[in-house]
C-alpha cells in the first residue's frame, strides 16, 4: 500500500530526493544513493518512497491522478 504524504513541503523534499536518487542511479553513483536514503532517513522520510515504482504510486495516490 502506498504511502500518502500529506505536507506540502515533505512531499516537495521526497520529489527533490527521487529526482536525484533518478541522476545518480543514471550515473551509477552507489556513494550517492547510500547518501541519499541517509538524507531521508535523517529528515523522516521512508527510504522506500524513493524507489521509483513505490515513489509513482504514493505521488498518483497525493496528487489525486
Amino acid at each position: 500500500m502506498a504511502h500518502t504524504i500529506q505536507d506540502p513541503r515533505q512531499q516537495a523534499l521526497v520529489l527533490s530526493l527521487r529526482q536525484r536518487m533518478a541522476e545518480a542511479r543514471a550515473c551509477g553513483n552507489a556513494e550517492a544513493r547510500q547518501a541519499l536514503f541517509r538524507e531521508a532517513v535523517y529528515l523522516g522520510i521512508q527510504p522506500n518512497l524513493l524507489e521509483s515504482e513505490q515513489a509513482e504510486a504514493a505521488q498518483e495516490h497525493t496528487s489525486g491522478r
